[in-house]
């Protein structure tokens, strides 16, 4: 796939994660009449195709389809993300700092 188009009004958290682990670029939609249905957390803060405007998203995925470099750059961006937040080996480290944690309150 060249583009992942975010579903509205429902997106997909763990869509989003696999795309970002098999280096496909993301349009994202911020749904905030309807939080519970928004995954945009789940993507970098900081990610430039997360949109609450639908003709706003309209024009990045336009803009995403016609920059085969624009594509890469947020294929980068999203699978640096994806290492430093959800490959197994970086959350096993997560939940075992949080174990540890615990065992230190004791």
């Amino acid at each position: 796939s060249d583009l992942y188009i975010d579903s509205l009004p429902i997106g997909s958290a763990m869509t989003q994660i696999d795309c970002m682990y098999n280096k496909v670029p993301t349009v994202v939609y911020v749904n905030t009449s309807s939080l519970e249905h928004t995954f945009h957390e789940y993507m970098p803060p900081d990610y430039p195709y997360m949109y609450e405007n639908v003709q706003l998203m309209e024009q990045g995925i336009r803009f995403l389809l016609a920059n085969p470099k624009a594509r890469q750059d947020a294929v980068e961006l999203n699978y640096n993300y994806w290492l430093n937040n959800y490959e197994s080996r970086t959350v096993a480290k997560k939940y075992l700092n949080i174990f540890d944690a615990l065992r230190n309150e004791n």
